[in-house]
């Protein structure tokens, strides 16, 4: 299991950047979200999908990510330059928290969530997540944990583009405002 902090303070593809951290208790959202605002990049990020290419960082590029209190999964928005939504890519988590110095991170449990905004859905990193459990890094516990939230996320606000849609531009305004940066 892969411990992995939201401010992505140790980033090496990105050579220079903005972020910010905040925690939030609110009704809607109860915990942690950051904003990566990327300026300069060493070298894009580029994935492949069903013959498809999707660049998912390059300068100009936005990633927004939320980590709920009391959840086991966190989802983080890309934008490209033009503040397009590339996708939401939700990982599996099995606790999220903070550390003693008080930097949130999450416990990722190998199995990913990606929406498009197209309302396609895809499910990633089932091979890593049963290579954990046969290696004995998770339990049997956890491995059941990962398909359960995979499959309430599938099920659930992953078939309502509109309100991830909406809640992305939200989060992207606000943190736009908390760094005086004016929308292209």
């Amino acid at each position: 299991m892969k411990r992995k902090y939201i401010d992505r303070s140790n980033w090496e593809r990105i050579e220079r950047s903005k972020c910010v951290l905040i925690n939030t208790f609110q009704e809607q959202f109860n915990g942690y979200a950051s904003a990566i605002f990327v300026e300069k990049v060493y070298e894009k990020l580029v994935c492949n999908l069903d013959k498809r290419q999707f660049c998912l960082v390059d300068d100009g590029y936005v990633w927004i990510q939320r980590l709920p209190i009391e959840k086991n999964w966190s989802v983080t928005t890309m934008f490209d330059e033009s503040n397009n939504i590339i996708q939401w890519y939700f990982d599996i988590t099995k606790q999220n928290s903070i550390d003693m110095h008080k930097q949130p991170f999450y416990d990722d449990l190998y199995l990913d969530v990606v929406v498009f905004p197209s309302g396609e859905i895809a499910l990633f990193d089932e091979d890593e997540l049963k290579e954990a459990l046969e290696k004995g890094n998770i339990t049997q516990m956890d491995f059941e944990l990962a398909y359960n939230e995979a499959n309430q996320i599938i099920n659930g606000v992953a078939k309502d583009v509109t309100y991830l849609s909406n809640m992305s531009y939200n989060d992207l305004e606000f943190f736009r405002a908390q760094l005086n940066i004016n929308i292209d």
